[in-house]
């Protein structure tokens, strides 16, 4: 489960880069700051969500 959540985060790392590699070129480097700012809050989320039901399974 948690190589599944650092593939994730790897994954939105490279994804968010690529993107802003592009949006830098047509200077909306705000939107780039967004876009990472959600990928990053709905990962957490996620993580937590799946990490709290694991624990209350094993409770």
């Amino acid at each position: 489960m948690i190589i599944a959540v650092f593939f994730g985060i790897l994954i939105l790392i490279i994804v968010g880069l690529y993107v802003a590699y592009i949006y830098i070129k047509q200077k909306f480097i705000w939107v780039v700051g967004i876009l990472l700012l959600l990928g990053t809050l709905f990962n957490w989320f996620l993580y937590n969500k799946y990490l709290s039901k694991k624990y209350r399974i094993r409770e």
